[in-house]
């Protein structure tokens, strides 16, 4: 959407420049939508004039005399009409995810034996001549009770036979090690891009653990994130920026700095970067050192571990992730995840 007033029509360089852009997407995009938005004050023959007319943004597509967000909303909508097909959610996604693992690995006979098996109230209801609804169930249950899905995990393991083989395995852990993190604080850790990219998170096994898991969390179902952890020795801008530049530089070949730095900053994949609390844990990065971080590469989001809790003080570019972590759980969920790779270990291997 373009939203045109008076003064964008007429004096504004910039929204030109955003339509000439968005007009060529259009043309470029078959299924790629322009919706000209007029503000009161505007008129559908403005579109008719000048650069705006051999951009072909046609006064017959436009929502006009737009008062307030909600009618724009409500247009746009209309315009639209209904959707073709259903949005999932990231927690319908990851159900049909493992629906179609557990489907691949067992018959309705073990799929049953690994549910009566479970121990838990108000398990979902399944129908027996559907494999696919039981199956789907049996995944609504593992999601359901977040903190205990690594031990019903190992449970349904346990008890399918013959046994799931070792790649289904390791994808059923990594798709449920990270539910115990609260959706709401991993929510926080992408949305930070847009408000500065610093977040602090309490913690004692950031790194090598909780960090990945509120990466995870943060970007279900996705590769495409990377980790960059820093050395909790490295605390001046340079070591970290050299920490950084690390995981980017092309393993035997020497590129310059400002080459790696530019690809860095043209990154469009997330990257989180960790800088885990220091031996002193009531010291933390100041300003200046976070202010030249962001400066340097202003598209990465850096994590501040804070220690055990969240201090009473923190720079005032971060912004904590709430609800704050829960060191019990923490630990709690590091047992959990060890003690299901030990079980894997004996029955496949080395995972």
């Amino acid at each position: 959407m373009i939203l045109f007033s008076t003064a964008a029509l007429r004096e504004s360089d910039w929204v030109r420049k955003e339509a000439a852009i968005l007009s060529w997407r259009r043309e470029l995009q078959e299924d790629f939508v322009l919706i000209p938005v007029l503000l009161e004050g505007t008129r559908p023959e403005n579109l008719e004039e000048g650069l705006y007319r051999v951009l072909r943004i046609s006064r017959g597509q436009c929502v006009r005399d737009a008062a307030d967000a909600q009618q724009i909303v409500d247009d746009v909508a209309l315009g639209l009409g209904p959707s073709q097909e259903k949005t999932l959610t990231p927690f319908e996604r990851l159900e049909g995810v493992l629906t179609k693992i557990l489907e691949r690995q067992a018959t309705a006979d073990t799929l049953e034996d690994a549910w009566n098996s479970l121990q838990g109230a108000n398990k979902p209801q399944w129908q027996r001549d559907s494999e696919r609804r039981f199956a789907s169930a049996l995944a609504r249950f593992l999601l359901r009770d977040r903190r205990r899905a690594l031990e019903h995990l190992k449970t349904v393991l346990d008890r399918i036979r013959p046994r799931v083989d070792k790649a289904a395995a390791e994808e059923l852990l990594k798709y449920l090690a990270c539910l115990w993190v609260d959706a709401e604080a991993a929510g926080g850790v992408p949305a930070s891009a847009h408000r500065g990219g610093m977040v602090g998170l309490n913690g004692n096994y950031l790194p090598g653990f909780t960090a990945k898991r509120y990466g995870e969390r943060a970007w279900p179902l996705s590769d495409k994130w990377r980790l960059v952890p820093v050395d909790t020795s490295q605390r001046t801008p340079e070591d970290i920026l050299e920490a950084i530049r690390a995981a980017f530089r092309p393993r035997g070949v020497q590129v310059r700095v400002a080459v790696i730095d530019r690809r860095i900053r043209q990154h469009q994949e997330p990257v989180l970067v960790l800088i885990p609390s220091p031996q002193d844990r009531s010291q933390l990065p100041d300003e200046t050192l976070l202010t030249e971080l962001r400066r340097r590469y202003p598209n990465l989001i850096y994590m501040i571990g804070t220690g055990e809790r969240v201090p009473d003080w923190t720079p005032p570019q971060v912004e904590i992730l709430i609800p704050p972590l829960d060191p019990d759980v923490e630990i709690d969920q590091l047992f959990a995840l060890d003690d299901l790779k030990a079980f894997i270990n004996r029955v496949h291997g080395n995972l």
